[in-house]
């Protein structure tokens, strides 16, 4: 299903420019690339002990799979709350110690929600998103605007980090895990060129 919209820059009260774009081709690859890293978040969680789910990794800043999956989910609810609620909302006002970070269940059963919504956003769509980002440290949130599918690409890259953190986490608990799961797409492309430098992988 192709989605066309306008795009208009509006001066001095006149229409200047209009631009007619066709974007379901990158609408797709979003959506397919969001719902391919949930899925990878969820294979590792049906690989894990509820124990070990919430077992702290001293090597890795006492962190636990449990918290790195709050975090990375907690931007994905954050997007999709602005979505239903058409409101802004802030990246950074994130809940701690939650169902999801102390439950595997429940996180599982919360990616599904969230693959379930994906692929209804429509990521044409403007929205507002805030941060915590006030370099004098008083906590003053800042706004971007932005649209919805360059939001969702934003907290799918994110999650690429913290899949990475997640499974070192599991492999210190030697875990067997996938070698591709958390590793950056530009990092698998410089893997796969023939000019490949092993020393460069991951950044």
């Amino acid at each position: 299903l192709t989605t066309t919209f306008a795009f208009t820059v509006i001066c001095g009260g006149m229409i200047s420019r209009t631009f007619a774009n066709s974007i379901s081709s990158d609408s797709d690859k979003i959506r397919g690339l969001a719902i391919a890293l949930l899925g990878q978040k969820r294979n590792l969680l049906e690989s894990i002990t509820a124990d070990d789910y919430t077992k702290p990794c001293q090597s890795v800043f006492n962190a636990t799979v449990g918290s790195h999956v709050r975090h990375s989910l907690n931007h994905y609810q954050s997007l999709i709350s602005a979505v239903e609620r058409n409101s802004v909302t802030n990246y950074d006002d994130r809940q701690r110690n939650t169902d999801i970070e102390t439950d595997k269940v429940a996180a599982m059963t919360e990616l599904d929600v969230i693959v379930a919504k994906v692929p209804t956003l429509h990521l044409e769509d403007l929205v507002i998103m805030k941060f915590y980002g006030d370099a004098s440290i008083n906590f003053e949130p800042y706004s971007v605007h932005s649209n919805i599918g360059r939001e969702l690409s934003f907290v799918t890259h994110h999650a690429v980090h913290h899949l990475a953190m997640i499974k070192l986490i599991m492999n210190n608990m030697s875990y067997t895990t996938s070698e591709q799961v958390g590793i950056a797409m530009s990092t698998l492309k410089n893997l796969q060129s023939p000019n490949n430098d092993q020393c460069s992988a991951g950044k």
